[in-house]
This record gives structure tokens, sequence and C-alpha cells, in this order.
């Protein structure tokens, strides 16, 4: 059992019976904070930067990490960009417009635990209210290790126990308030939006917290809001499939059993759990900059009288309709993506090994072209695009199943978009013997390979076409596996945007086993997939899916391409560029070794501390450049010089 299953099932129950405790004799928390980070040459010298010594005030204990860096003493914690101020006993965040910071906190006491963080409200009062969502953090127990991270990761450097299970704090179970043992420290994550609207400034917020009901500590969270705001546009895509019947299967019922159809349907009886669970889960994803993709979500098809396929998509628009159109969305914004489900066993099943009979090729072309013509109609077209089966390898039968699908598409839709994920080079001349290469450019748009075989020169150069790349494994890529570094995710938009990939395939994100009596529980998700960045909630008394830390950490590589993007905006390209070369100096096909199946061991920087110092710079920056809200250069957030905030640690 796993240190995420220990306390969920029963820690309402020890609340109640404990919750006019006494505080004990003695209380230790240690604090640890992320804000996140910021660059140019002297922002490169701040990458490799050490982390202060540890410092103790009172009972206070705390010490200055990585960002993202995973506790290594027990009694110590991951913190980030700014330090905690043990004199004035507050933690430093900051960040611009349209941006979520985030800390993290690990605490020590017996009793029942609580905490309380309050409104933040700016000098001049100000206030920005419900901006705070407070997490605890489950773990994962890891019994095997992938070979990538064999040959990176020493046996006494693997850590078996993981932080990565997000539980929000009000949860019925494994939330707060709980019962907390001082043997066993307690993980806390804390995000701090900043909505577009926010004034510039300084805001400042009291956390306590409580042990049997009583404020045994507080300290201030001080959040200095930059005058700029961050894009939603960044020039990256990350797109997220969702499979709809592992998501309804954990958190819906229906007649006392669990609810997981391939299609929603207006007449189910569950219909308006379906589509709300949808909603949520998606806006999740929007929330953390993710691009939600339903490509498992079939139209009803079926045969007419002259024995042509057409599609019945009424009930697949009723349910999609608001997310491709943004209406789903706080902001109102339409997903610039929008994958066309199709596959090989959609609309039929394929005849053979990958070949098509004429029956299913012509059933194939009738329903491409309808898909077409109904995108067309409802003004979708632009955003649309086809995977063409084949999957990710390079054998016969799938260059056969994606040249098949990709002519027979062309023929019935000839401008809409075609995706494959197949290698886009000849590798003959690369180490693999034997390789028979099959040129597919009249076939396919865009190339998604896997991060291994992606050469953004030889797409561009060799075949005109577009690039996107599929998640792979380090080193070619970041990796969105649990046991990965904490850097993986957040790099990702780091290599997108080093590489001009204008998407990155983040494959299916909630591949969970079929649960049977009892509910699916985060250890079992890691164990059958662990590159899930979704958790099943029904264990925790939630009707929807929580968070991993792994998801966060996406978000916050795609708030650093914010940043990039800022900065080519306003003139600061070569401040962009240093950057990224000293992040990423290897990526993809760069990263191979002496052939094919060989890797460097160091492809980008996964020291968490990189991103700190250069996040302040490039926020420096944008300030002397003029990137104000509302384009007034003088509106400042509280005083810089030379490109660095007065203040900042």
């Amino acid at each position: 059992m796993s240190l995420c299953d220990r306390p969920a099932g029963n820690t309402a129950a020890r609340a109640g019976r404990a919750s006019d405790a006494a505080p004990p004799a003695q209380f230790r928390w240690v604090l640890s904070k992320w804000t996140r980070g910021g660059l140019l040459l002297p922002l490169v010298a701040g990458l490799l930067a050490g982390c202060g010594p540890a410092r103790r005030g009172g009972s206070l204990a705390w010490e200055v990490h990585r960002d993202g860096e995973r506790r290594a003493p027990a009694d110590t914690f991951v913190a980030g960009m700014s330090l905690y101020d043990s004199a004035a006993r507050r933690v430093e965040l900051a960040g611009a417009l349209n941006e979520t910071v985030a800390f993290e906190l690990t605490l020590r006491a017996s009793g029942v635990l609580d905490v309380r963080i309050g409104d933040f409200t700016s000098e001049d009062g100000r206030q920005l209210a419900g901006n705070v969502a407070l997490y605890r953090v489950h773990h994962v127990r890891i019994d095997e290790w992938p070979g990538w991270h064999v040959r990176r990761v020493g046996r006494d450097q693997r850590e078996r126990f993981l932080g990565d299970v997000l539980v929000p704090a009000g949860a019925p179970r494994g939330g707060l308030p709980m019962r907390a043992q001082a043997k066993r420290p307690v993980h806390l994550w804390a995000d701090v939006r900043i909505p577009r609207g926010t004034a510039p400034g300084r805001y400042g917020a009291t956390a306590e917290i409580l042990l049997g009901g009583a404020v045994v500590e507080q300290f201030e969270i001080a959040l200095r809001v930059w005058p700029f705001m961050l894009p939603d546009d960044v020039g990256v895509a990350l797109l997220a499939d969702l499979d709809q019947q592992a998501l309804f299967a954990p958190h819906l019922r229906s007649g006392g059993r669990p609810v997981a159809p391939r299609r929603v349907l207006a007449d189910h009886p569950a219909v308006d759990g379906m589509e709300a669970l949808l909603v949520q889960t998606a806006r999740m994803l929007r929330d953390h900059r993710l691009t939600p993709q339903l490509p498992r979500l079939y139209p009803v098809v079926k045969v007419d009288a002259d024995a042509r396929l057409v599609g019945d998509w009424s009930d697949y628009d009723r349910v999609v309709a608001d997310l491709i159109e943004g209406n789903a969305f706080a902001d109102r914004r339409p997903l610039d993506h929008w994958r066309i489900p199709l596959d090989q066993d959609f609309p039929n099943e394929r005849a053979g090994d990958g070949e098509l009979s004429p029956l299913h090729a012509r059933l194939l072309s009738d329903y491409v072209a309808d898909a077409d013509r109904h995108f067309e109609k409802r003004g979708w077209r632009g955003r649309a695009y086809l995977l063409l089966p084949g999957g990710p390898g390079m054998s016969p039968a799938a260059q056969t199943a994606a040249r098949r699908h990709g002519y027979i598409a062309k023929r019935a839709a000839g401008d809409l978009r075609t995706v494959s994920t197949l290698f886009p080079q000849n590798m003959a001349g690369l180490g693999w013997a034997g390789f028979q290469y099959v040129d597919l450019r009249d076939e396919v748009d865009t190339w998604a390979p896997l991060a291994r075989f992606f050469d953004r020169g030889a797409i561009t150069r060799d075949l005109g076409a577009g690039a996107w790349f599929t998640v792979d494994q380090p080193p070619y890529s970041g990796t969105l596996a649990v046991t990965g570094d904490p850097v993986s995710p957040r790099a990702l938009p780091w290599q997108a945007r080093a590489h001009d990939a204008a998407a990155i395939r983040l494959g299916n994100i909630n591949p969970w086993p079929e649960g049977g009596r009892k509910p699916v529980n985060p250890q079992q998700c890691a164990e059958h997939d662990a590159t899930a960045l979704l958790y099943p909630g029904r264990l925790f008394g939630l009707h929807a899916p929580v968070a991993s830390a792994r998801l966060k950490r996406l978000r916050r590589g795609m708030q650093d391409a914010a940043y990039l993007q800022l900065l080519a905006t306003h003139g600061r390209e070569h401040v962009a560029a240093t950057l990224l070369r000293a992040l990423v100096p290897r990526f993809g096909a760069g990263s191979r070794g002496d052939h094919v199946a060989d890797g460097v061991q160091q492809a980008w920087e996964t020291d968490p501390r990189a991103g700190a110092p250069g996040r302040r710079g490039m926020a420096g920056e944008l300030v002397a450049a003029g990137a104000h809200v509302g384009g007034t250069r003088g509106h400042s957030a509280g005083g810089y010089a030379g490109g660095r905030a007065v203040g900042e640690p």
C-alpha cells in the first residue's frame, strides 16, 4: 500500500474524533516555496548559482532548494525562486498577469492539522479574493524504474516514494484538516493565480497553521505583480488526449454500475453527468495551458440505401461544440487544434495487417468527406486535423496504413490537414540496417514523430511540412513519467520553442486501468502507466479527476514559453535565444550518440534552480522594454534597476 492510500480512507473520521485536541508541546514545520524563475548573460551565469545554506528561526526550519527539486533530507523540502525571509516571517512570490505561481509547504506536527490562507490585499486596499488553491500532496510508490532512468540515476539516488497526487484541501477524504503524526511530514502545494485584471503592485496575505482548531503559527505571503501580462498563445500547443470511457468509469454510476460508453448520447440516463465531467476536466486542462482532445469520442455512423456511409453528428456536436468554440472556458478562447475521430478501428475495422478492403476504403472515403463537410459547416475546419493510423513505429504495416489512409483522406478532402507520427526521414544512413524508406510527403502535411526522430531541418528542408513532436523519453525529450526528474515536464515547452515545433503530442493523459468493485487508486494508475497526468478522484470522495504535480510543472513550462514569446514580441529575441541555448543544448535527433538507439546523457538543464534567475531576468528585460499593461511604460510594480527587480532575492 502506498502512502497515498494510507491516510485517504480514514482522515475524516480521525479528524472528527480529535477536533478539540490541544496543540502538542513541540511543533515543527519546514517551509519551502516555489516562485519560478527568470535571464541573459548574467542570467545564464545565474542558472548555475548554488542554493544558500539552511537557516532556522525559532520554531521554523527552512532551507532554500531548487525549483522542483525533490525532498532529500527528511526535514527539508523543495523551494524555488525566491526566499523565505525568516526575519520578516514572509514568503516572497512574484509573477505577471495571467500567470499562476506556486509554493510548497512541508509540516511536521502531531494532532489535527489545518492550513488557511487569507485573501491577498494591496497596499492601497485592493483585494484579490479566491485566487489561492491549496492541495495536499500524496505519494505513489515506485517499484520498477525504466531503463533510461536506471542509466541516468544511480541506485543510491532513486526515490521509492514520489509526491505526485494533488488532492484539493477541501476534498471529503485525503484533504484538510487531517490527523498528523510528527514522524510523518505533511506536504502541501499552493497555487496562487494572478488574474488578467489585477492591478500591478504589491499584495500580501496571511497564512495560518492550526492544530486542534487553534492557530499555532502565522506567516506572511508577499506577492509582487509585475506590470505585464503573459499571452495565451505561446506558439506551442500541448495536445492532451482524453479517453472518455476511462474518465467516466471511476466517477459516474448509473443503476449501481459504472458508466463507460463510447458515445455520449442524449438519451443516456447519465448524459448530464458525463457532459459535466468532460467539461470540468477540459477546464482543468485549459487552466494548465493544455489543449484537450477527445479522439475516441465517435459520432454515430450508418450506411444509407446507396451503401454510402453518413454520419449523425448531433450528439457529437452537443458535447464538443462549446469546447472547440471556447464557450466552455472562462476566457472564451476557442481551441487552436481539434482531432477528428479516426483510427484503425473507426469508422470500421481494418481488413488484414494494415490493408484496406475495397469496401473499407470506400467507407473511409465517405466518412472523411462527410467529416470535412461537417467541420466546414460548423466553422471548425481551420483547426481540425486527421491523425493518420500507423502508430509511432515504422514497420511495413504502419507505413502501409498511413499511406492508404492518407491517400484516401487527400482524395476525399484535399485541404484537410493530415498528421503522421511516423519517421519523416530515411533512417538507412543513420545506422538502421535494412530500413526501407517510403516517401509519404504527398499524404502527410504535418509530422509528429517521437522526439528521437525529430529533425526540424529535415522536415522543413526535405519535406516542406509542418513540425510537431510526440513526447518520448530522456535524453531525446522531456518525459511525462512520474519517474522522470522534476524538470522534465517543464522542459518540453522549452524544447518546442527552441526547435520551432508548433505542437507537442502528449498522448493519452488518463491511461487508467479498469476498475472492479473498488475504485481505482493512484497507486494502481502509476503502476499501470506512469505517464498519466491525472488520477481518479473517487478515492478522495470526488466525482472528477485530480491533478498530478507533473501537470503543474507542464504549466510552468508553458508560462516560461509565454515569457519567451513576450521577449520576441518586444525585441528581445537575443535574450530568449541565449536562455534556450543554455537550457536546451540538445534535443530530438540531435541528442543521439553514436547511432539511433544511443543517446547522450545530458540534453537539457536538469537543475531546477535554472529557471529562477532566468525568469527574474526575463521579467526585468520585459519591464525595461516597456511590456506594460496598457502600454504605459511608467506603470511599474515596485521599482526596477538594471533589468532586475529591486528587492528580488
